[in-house]
């Protein structure tokens, strides 16, 4: 065993041994020789006098435990450095969340501003314009290019909000006949425009939702019965379902494969409904899916080709606020009113000044 107890004298090894012979206690010492070997001598009294000490060869348990020490620190270095990583990427995400942000809300402004005075414009124009049937066509056409790409920047402008999560919900109870009242209204020219039959079913139903948020959702549906049915008629209604009521657009249109159902959410989608180039740039169910997404509610469609399409969205019902009673739309009544406008593009400002 020389040598094996380590360094020093051999009468001193002696001593430490006999001391704890004489004390009972036990004992654990390593050794590492200059040839890599490790050994662990074990000392442990015996009961009712005596001593045993064991040698134990650990060299492979050292070098394992010291591997596996080395792999640590060599995974603590990488997972320190991928957050690192992961801390710069996240910051530059941010940053350009922001520059998004910040270029939505100069598109909202400096690129919608001079097109709606655009609009205002050739609107007026066509007023002048009355008896003179050519220039009248020509500018009735720059008005109607001008709403196409209103309506395109639109849905890039609403695809973009919900993709840098800038749409934020703001719930309150509300009566449903307003939204689908003001729709009618809205789209009942369009739908004039093209000889068909818009019918709104009336109700009297309360719903918890975002107003602006759900309308945007039926505005698309309507949208898209509009642009793609031909003939026929378009109903706008809701139907009770326990606490939640389905508001529902039903078209007499060409009609969806059931197998396209799902791909028609997707953006970029159109299905050339009816066989004829539409306007648009296929986002406006997707926004309604994303919007829906947002809600949580479920999105409804029902079609099959030649039976017309339904496309409903299912709201949770709320109770009435007392003392609040629906405004009813003005469908065909003139009111005389002095408008007050702030507006700080003298363009916008002048094309108003001419209704």
């Amino acid at each position: 065993l020389r040598g094996m107890c380590g360094p020093g004298p051999v009468e001193a090894h002696v001593s430490k041994r006999l001391m704890h012979l004489r004390n009972a206690t036990a004992y654990v010492y390593e050794r590492h020789h200059q040839d890599g070997r490790v050994l662990e001598m074990r000392g442990n009294p015996i009961p009712g006098g005596g001593f045993v000490t064991s040698f134990s060869d650990i060299t492979e348990y050292r070098r394992t435990e010291q591997a596996l020490r080395e792999v640590n620190e060599t995974l603590e270095y990488r997972v320190q450095q991928r957050t690192a990583e992961l801390s710069t990427a996240k910051a530059e995400a941010e940053r350009a969340n922001s520059a998004k942000s910040r270029f939505l809300a100069a598109i909202s402004h400096d690129v919608f501003q001079p097109l709606n005075a655009a609009q205002l414009f050739t609107h007026t124009l066509s007023h002048q314009l009355a008896g003179h049937k050519g220039p009248l066509e020509t500018v009735e056409n720059v008005y109607s290019s001008l709403r196409s790409v209103e309506s395109l920047l639109g849905g890039l402008l609403d695809m973009s909000k919900l993709e840098a999560g800038g749409l934020q919900p703001v719930r309150e109870p509300f009566a449903l006949a307003e939204l689908l009242d003001s729709l009618t209204l809205e789209y009942g020219a369009m739908a004039r425009e093209k000889n068909l039959t818009l019918t709104c079913v009336n109700t009297r139903l309360w719903v918890n939702s975002d107003r602006q948020l759900l309308r945007r959702i039926v505005q698309n549906f309507l949208a898209n019965a509009v642009r793609y049915t031909e003939h026929g008629r378009i109903l706008l209604g809701c139907r009770r379902r326990g606490d939640k009521v389905c508001i529902q657009v039903v078209d007499t249109g060409p009609g969806i494969r059931p197998q396209e159902h799902q791909r028609i959410f997707e953006e970029f989608q159109q299905l050339g409904r009816g066989n004829r180039a539409t306007e648009g740039l296929g986002l406006g169910l997707a926004i309604a899916k994303g919007i829906a997404g947002l809600l949580d509610y479920p999105l409804e469609v029902r079609s099959s080709p030649g039976a017309g399409a339904m496309f409903g969205i299912e709201v949770p019902l709320t109770k009435a606020v007392v003392g609040q009673v629906p405004v009813p739309a003005a469908a065909n009544r003139e009111i005389h009113l002095r408008v007050l406008c702030i507006e700080d593009d003298p363009a916008v400002l002048k094309a108003q000044t001419g209704l």
